[in-house]
């Protein structure tokens, strides 16, 4: 008896051990299957984005694609020694440099004819490639990278127009750029952000010419008229598009269980928080390693994280409408409701949360900075007519001189202007919201201060 019953406890053991072994070796087998998942690339997702961004009522004689594929081509780079941010003025007329500057300016004359003539068609066609199934959606034969390029070099042909006394071509050049700026806002999400940097860089350059350039009433006056027929096309951004580059995205980094369902992959999220954070040491590698594993297996599932993915567009749509005063009134934070539906989902919060936070806010420091320009245009013409500065915006009005009272976003009213002793101050009460009279932001966006348009920090015209 004492025999069978060892032979029994050996075998409960031996069973509970092949269990034990059984068990540890499904697990390891599932973390290494976890870990060493790949994604499935079944959608073809560029179609439908191509789809979403085609203008309605689409003619390929108003897509102005082609023009600047070709403008690009004749595009000569910008010769080693000239910064690619700079003033013509800064350059002395008899110094090597600026030689090189005026010869390379008159080798673009093509490209910017062509620029010129792309800028003028009603719209840019921003069609992504399908060709690599292996490869993120990106524009087809083109370089977002160029049109940032190609944003400097107007400027510095617009710098040298003024200089040569060709100020009517000088500020064809901005306006051909914030039309350029335009047609990409319609473009899709992937070529807002672009087409915002160059808005920027147009109304700065702008502002600086009316502040280094003596320009006559009537060329102010065409000029007025172009961008406040700019302004008025402008449309708030549309985040449509974010969706299907949001489901390309996760189509890219989740396994795909063939029920509309998956995990993110070990590598998707090791892959950012490397590009991140970077380990001090192999042992540090080693542990990001294990807590990047820790949080794949944590995190939500691809069902789930489109289902966020369609909130967050939601709430992108629904701030969009809605100026950053009224947001505050509200007692909303742009940022801050952006995270409310994104929750734990660490994949999607670096991809989306930061790129439509960054494109909302710039939408209406945009529409400010069109407004103030429009209007300081109006008011240097004002004073060009009848010798004196107009004590407010409604007499400029009233005069003709503008359209309307320009608004300021960042406030409950228009933006702020005064007439000062030898000229004027316009100014809109930024990112704080609130009037500071006029002090501009001392320690970067987004902290106390106004944001002054005019005089300009140069040039106290």
């Amino acid at each position: 008896m004492a025999g069978k019953g060892l032979a029994k406890r050996r075998r409960i053991i031996l069973a509970i051990w092949v269990v034990l072994v059984a068990g540890i070796g499904y697990g390891v087998l599932s973390v290494v299957w976890f870990a060493t998942g790949k994604p499935t690339i079944s959608v073809d997702y560029a179609s439908q984005y191509n789809e979403q961004v085609r203008p309605l009522q689409f003619d390929p004689n108003g897509d102005a694609v082609p023009d600047y594929r070709e403008a690009f081509a004749k595009l000569p780079k910008i010769p080693d020694g000239i910064p690619l941010i700079g003033h013509v003025r800064d350059h002395d007329p008899s110094s090597v440099e600026y030689r090189i500057l005026t010869s390379w300016l008159a080798s673009c004359e093509d490209a910017f004819s062509l620029f010129h003539k792309a800028a003028a068609k009603p719209y840019f066609w921003g069609r992504v490639s399908s060709s690599d199934p292996n490869a993120p959606l990106s524009l087809e034969n083109l370089d977002l990278n160029t049109f940032l390029d190609a944003s400097h070099y107007l400027c510095y042909e617009a710098e040298y127009l003024a200089t040569q006394d060709a100020t009517a071509e000088a500020f064809r050049c901005i306006t051909t750029l914030f039309r350029m700026a335009g047609q990409l806002d319609d473009a899709g999400s992937r070529c807002l952000s672009v087409g915002q940097i160059m808005a920027m860089i147009a109304y700065i350059r702008a502002f600086d010419l009316l502040a280094h350039t003596n320009v006559d009433s009537a060329l102010l006056g065409e000029v007025q008229c172009q961008l406040e027929g700019i302004l008025a096309a402008r449309t708030e951004p549309s985040f449509q598009s974010d969706q299907i580059v949001l489901r390309d995205i996760v189509q890219r980094s989740f396994t795909d269980d063939g029920k509309d369902n998956g995990h993110v992959t070990f590598q998707a999220i090791h892959d950012y928080f490397r590009q991140t954070t970077k380990p001090k040491s192999e042992l540090a590698a080693d542990m990001a390693c294990i807590q990047h594993l820790y949080i794949a297996w944590h995190h939500p599932s691809r069902r789930e994280t489109i289902q966020t993915a369609d909130r967050l567009m939601e709430a992108a749509t629904q701030l969009i409408r809605q100026t950053p005063w009224e947001l505050h009134a509200q007692g909303l934070d742009c940022a801050d409701r952006l995270a409310e539906p994104l929750g734990g989902n660490a994949f999607l919060r670096p991809i989306a949360e930061r790129p439509l936070t960054w494109e909302i806010n710039n939408h209406y420091r945009i529409i400010a900075s069109m407004e103030a320009l429009i209007a300081t245009i109006g008011i240097l013409r004002f004073h060009q007519d009848k010798g004196t500065w107009p004590a407010s915006l409604e007499e400029l009005a009233a005069a003709g001189h503008i359209r309307r009272i320009p608004t300021d976003p960042y406030g409950d009213g228009p933006l702020v202007y005064r007439r000062t002793d030898s000229s004027f101050i316009l100014y809109s009460r930024w990112y704080d919201l609130d009037d500071d009279g006029g002090v501009s932001d001392k320690r970067g966006p987004g902290q106390d201060g106004d944001e002054v348009f005019w005089p300009r920090k140069e040039n106290k015209k």
